[in-house]
């Protein structure tokens, strides 16, 4: 075989093999994003649904419904069961408690309505008596705002809007009950009868108790705050996550499914965090100041940093990569004919010996960084 016959083989080779196999790579490259987007996608539905419980009992609060605490100013119910401490009241007949589903997800279902006949408020002296219930009145105010601000999402951003704001709602709502819920198990009879002020029925060992912890002397304000706080952090955190998943997605995009489910996952991982810390920094007032104030500390830090670090590359004064800071320390002068000449006395550099000599410095073969000439060429 003659050398030119096999240079032209080869090259037939190369050029009938090369599409062939940048065409599988695509494929494979295609294949492997909408494998991992479908993953990614599997993910974020299997943590959905564990959180599916909270999502729909944070409905419930949207829309009125009360944990199972006293009708009077939210105050203290007793039971020596807790499960039926645990439950959701909504309207007045419905009670719903958390039922186990597959033993492995819990989801939320009409409860055994005989629980609450163990149930009755600090002093009342029949079962049942004194409980909260969800009627018209105290259904009106979160309804309103629910239906009021989705609407407004769905105004601004259509069903994407809507549906996270409701997520936000939902889980801010859930998780700001939780923290504004008391339950506790009685152990020290004669330290709570100290604390309950001596109710008119002496609470037991091994009893449970449960109410909306105050704030400011407020049951009202215990209530509402923390979720606030609840909604206002996952709404915080979705945006912050959405913004990693998508830092993330940019970062790595040869090895990470599409942005938008990206986004998603991070933004409903961010919602679940951030309302959890947003109810917990408002359940009470040393809480609340305390992480006031670690936030203003954080803040002002990253802002120091930034500033320093920008002000490092401030193109009207430089780096001084020399290492001497003299020239910075003209405070001192008014004028900038008096900076400049400050900034000349306390160079290095004596820059008068290079007046009248600009043409020379063209035609050095050396540069800034040498004191000896450079060989040419």
């Amino acid at each position: 075989m003659s050398l030119p016959f096999a240079y032209n083989a080869l090259a037939f080779a190369k050029e009938g093999i090369a599409p062939a196999l940048e065409s599988t790579k695509e494929e494979i490259i295609k294949g492997y994003h909408a494998g991992s987007t479908a993953g990614l996608m599997a993910l974020t539905g299997a943590i959905a649904l564990t959180q599916a419980a909270k999502l729909q009992e944070g409905a419930l609060y949207s829309f009125g419904a009360e944990p199972v605490v006293g009708e009077h100013k939210y105050g203290f119910v007793r039971s020596t069961n807790d499960e039926a401490l645990r439950g959701v009241l909504s309207g007045p007949e419905g009670f719903y408690q958390r039922q186990s589903v597959a033993k492995c997800l819990d989801s939320l279902g009409f409860g055994d309505k005989n629980l609450l006949k163990e149930v009755r408020s600090l002093n009342a002296t029949t079962a049942g008596a004194g409980v909260m219930s969800q009627k018209v009145w105290n259904t009106i105010l979160p309804a309103a705002f629910t239906l009021y601000f989705g609407a407004d999402a769905y105004a601004n951003d259509g069903m994407t809007g809507l549906g996270k704001y409701l997520t936000a709602d939902f889980l801010g709502s859930y998780y700001g009950t939780q923290a504004a819920t008391q339950l506790v198990e009685v152990s020290n009879e004669a330290k709570a009868a100290g604390f309950l002020k001596n109710p008119v029925n002496p609470v037991v060992k091994g009893e449970f108790l449960s109410r909306i912890a105050p704030i400011a002397a407020s049951s009202f304000v215990g209530r509402a705050l923390p979720m606030v706080g609840g909604i206002l952090g996952a709404t915080v955190g979705m945006e912050i996550g959405a913004t990693i998943g998508s830092a993330a997605t940019s970062l790595m995009d040869s090895g990470l499914p599409s942005d938008s489910s990206s986004r998603f996952l991070g933004g409903f991982l961010g919602a679940i965090s951030m309302a959890k810390f947003g109810s917990y920094a408002l359940s009470s007032i040393p809480r609340f100041l305390a992480v006031g104030a670690g936030v203003a500390a954080a803040t002002s830090i990253v802002t120091t940093t930034m500033d320093a670090i920008g002000s490092g590359f401030d193109t009207k004064r430089g780096l001084n990569y020399a290492g001497d800071t003299a020239a910075y320390f003209t405070k001192n002068a008014v004028t900038m004919r008096q900076r400049a000449v400050q900034s000349m006395q306390k160079s290095n550099m004596n820059a008068r010996s290079a007046f009248g000599q600009e043409a020379s410095l063209m035609h050095m073969n050396r540069d800034m960084f040498s004191h000896y000439k450079r060989p040419l060429g």
